[in-house]
């Protein structure tokens, strides 16, 4: 085999061809990814989505109510007019003074004792009419008092001040019956820790009598017919003995408004008037305190 001689240039020629063939396969490798990023750079970013974002629970305070305390009732000042009353006693009998119950006409007696100190109430009847009562109540020979009278119209009249003691009910002489609370005649003076409300009623009527008539059946007092008592009478009775309540702080209850007859032996109010029960005779009748 015979070696051709290349000369110089030949060799310098065809290393030059070979450069550019190696050149254009590199540059060909080398560009393609170089136009690939290009293109992917000339593409748009995205818009990022946005995360979302958690709520915060921020919690509002609702306010809570205070509760408002319910105000007591504020008993009514009790007047001072005792000291006006006696005075007027000590000058003749011209008591003048300002009544308790601010519904009330003043029609003074001057048969009265030391201080009272209401704890409750006694309601009695008259068992005659208005200007008789009146007028026995406030003799200074009868020694006897109270310090309402109620009308059957309802008007209401007071004869002494509720500070001072009222002759209404005692038991120095006959005692106190079984059925009076302790507290009220444990001492046999239940006088001077009560208020006397006295109604004008006749009491036991007969069968034929003018008026209107209740009929007991069970004759507790060993009569059947009374005299019944008005409605407007009744209310009169029930205002003033709440307000005598609210007053001096004294319960609306059996053991604390009660009838003459729950302290001495008398019959008075009756079975008529139905304080705190229902009546058990002819007609039936809702009780002034349901």
């Amino acid at each position: 085999m015979e070696i051709e001689i290349v000369s110089p240039r030949k060799l310098l020629t065809g290393l030059m061809m070979i450069g550019l063939v190696v050149g254009g396969v590199w540059g060909a490798l080398v560009h393609v990814p170089r136009a690939r990023v290009a293109a992917a750079q000339a593409l748009p970013s995205p818009t990022p989505t946005p995360l979302l974002t958690a709520a915060v629970f921020e919690p509002t305070a609702t306010p809570m109510a205070v509760p408002t305390a319910t105000p007591m009732p504020t008993p009514t000042a009790v007047p001072d007019n005792l000291q006006t009353y006696l005075e007027g006693c000590r000058k003749g009998g011209a008591a003048a003074f300002t009544p308790d119950y601010a519904g009330a006409v003043v029609a003074a007696s001057c048969n009265h004792g030391g201080e009272n100190r209401p704890q409750a109430v006694v309601v009695h009847a008259t068992e005659g009419e208005l200007p008789a009562a009146l007028a026995h109540l406030r003799d200074p020979q009868s020694r006897v008092s109270a310090h309402y009278v109620v009308d059957r119209d309802g008007t209401v009249y007071q004869l002494v001040p509720e500070r001072a003691v009222a002759y209404h009910v005692a038991c120095g002489v006959e005692g106190c019956v079984s059925s009076c609370p302790a507290f009220l005649c444990g001492d046999g003076r239940p006088e001077t820790r009560t208020v006397g409300i006295e109604l004008v009623n006749r009491g036991k009527v007969p069968q034929d009598w003018r008026g209107a008539v209740y009929e007991d059946y069970g004759m507790a007092f060993g009569w059947r017919w009374w005299e019944e008592y008005p409605q407007a009478q009744r209310d009169a009775l029930k205002r003033l003995v709440e307000d005598i309540a609210v007053r001096w702080g004294i319960a609306v209850d059996p053991d604390h408004v009660l009838g003459h007859y729950r302290v001495q032996g008398k019959r008075d109010p009756g079975p008529a008037l139905n304080l705190f029960w229902e009546r058990n005779g002819h007609p039936m009748r809702e009780a002034v305190f349901p």
